[in-house]
């Protein structure tokens, strides 16, 4: 079993919070705590921490038990060297407080949570609904679309956040010239897409949603170049303009 304790995430890869502690750079979305290997994987890469939500599955809520499992079986003695956060505000239950912000429905969720977790407390708790034209922009800002709509895509299988319709031809054009400076850059559109995000201290963690371990992997390289030139930056402004 991998290893993760007071050295698991390096200084490099930890950015300062207002309250004095720290975050990294980079969290992980436990959307399908049904693999191990992506567990694995994700310790394999240092990170400390673990994202959930109220309805990750499926079936919802099974996500927090699973992980729950294993942070009974594996990582108890770490309790306190992780970030453990979790969400709601999508549809949990039925009724009129299984479902968007009220403070009734997120005060019954977070005790939800916290049974299925075993947990006392979580360390980050939020609303869980998107921001308008967020970077990553459901898997846009991948290349995953460069050359068309794959069939085991987001965009393929009528997903409420992504769909084949958003992919018009002058969006995807920019998308084109951003992955021709992420490739000029030495980068996959992703990695240039997440250092873009962390740029100038604005954001101090940016959460990823993988599927596959590959996702997790290139995520993680990004940190190796995070830096723009003034040119890039240019040049990017200029591309997104008017999206």
């Amino acid at each position: 079993m991998a290893t993760a304790g007071p050295d698991a995430a390096r200084n490099d890869v930890l950015r300062q919070v207002k309250d004095g502690g720290r975050l990294e750079l980079i969290a992980h979305q436990l959307t399908d705590m049904s693999a191990g290997a992506k567990q694995s994987r994700l310790l394999i890469a240092n990170q400390i921490h673990r994202n959930l939500a109220n309805n990750y599955g499926p079936p919802p809520g099974s996500a927090e038990e699973n992980f729950g499992r294993l942070l009974r079986e594996d990582f108890t003695p770490y309790r306190d060297e992780l970030i453990i956060s979790t969400k709601a505000g999508y549809t949990m239950w039925q009724g009129p407080y299984g479902d968007w912000g009220s403070k009734k429905y997120l005060v019954a969720s977070l005790n939800q949570s916290l049974k299925r977790l075993g947990l006392d407390y979580v360390d980050i708790f939020y609303h869980h609904r998107p921001v308008p034209d967020t970077p990553l922009a459901g898997g846009v800002l991948t290349d995953r679309y460069l050359n068309g709509i794959p069939e085991d895509s987001r965009a393929a299988s009528q997903s409420q956040f992504l769909s084949g319709a958003q992919l018009t031809e002058e969006k995807m054009a920019k998308v084109r010239r951003l992955n021709a400076i992420a490739v000029a850059r030495g980068q996959k559109l992703v990695q240039m897409a997440l250092a873009w995000v962390l740029r100038g201290d604005r954001v101090t963690s940016v959460l990823i949603g993988a599927s596959k371990t590959a996702q997790i992997d290139d995520a993680v390289a990004m940190l190796a170049n995070r830096q723009f030139s003034e040119r890039e930056l240019a040049d990017i402004d200029a591309i997104l303009a008017g999206i």
